[in-house]
């Protein structure tokens, strides 16, 4: 079938297909408007960015170490300086076990309790805070409930807490500075 095209017909045609051009224009000019429009506020899409990057971050941990928090593994870390726990060889036998004894000695070695009866608390262990305590007070508390119950260190650690009771616990604690020297320490 042909249809009998004349130049009036070709014109009008011309003229509804640029209408209908400029109605999709029209058209998708007004959608990104109106998608703007409905955008949630700045905050929230910052949380949906936190809380993806978050899940990411817990899905390489799982993939690559820990599923779970274990702050006696702090213990086991060895940076090869003056401050660092010793430097041991584990077996996967009785591994708990001894990341508590890691734990133990460390504390032992590097805890201690000044003249002026402020704990001296390692450097290591306020970087390693949150994996143990919430605040100051907490880690001298967990310090203390971590050291054994014979133990003179604990002993003067209760004379401490207990002593002076104006002043809060946490300005009790004086934080040892690091000491980056070589050292690998081996214990017997």
């Amino acid at each position: 079938m042909v249809l009998p095209w004349s130049d009036s017909n070709v014109a009008e045609v011309r003229m509804a297909m640029l209408s209908r051009r400029t109605d999709r224009t029209i058209l998708s000019s007004v959608r990104p408007f109106t998608a703007l429009t409905s955008v949630p506020p700045v905050q929230t899409v910052l949380l949906a960015r936190e809380r993806e990057r978050d899940r990411e971050r817990e899905r390489e941990g799982c993939a690559y170490g820990l599923g779970y928090p274990e702050p006696n593994v702090t213990f086991a870390l060895c940076r090869g300086s003056m401050s660092s726990p010793a430097l041991r060889v584990y077996t996967s036998d009785d591994i708990v076990n001894e990341l508590g004894r890691a734990k133990v000695e460390y504390l032992e070695a590097s805890v201690g309790v000044t003249s002026k009866k402020k704990i001296v608390v390692p450097k290591l262990l306020q970087w390693h805070m949150r994996d143990f305590a919430d605040d100051m007070q907490s880690l001298l508390e967990w310090i203390y409930s971590e050291l054994p119950h014979s133990g003179s260190l604990k002993r003067l650690i209760m004379e401490c807490l207990i002593g002076e009771t104006k002043s809060p616990i946490a300005k009790k604690a004086e934080i040892q500075v690091n000491d980056s020297e070589f050292r690998y320490l081996l214990p017997l």
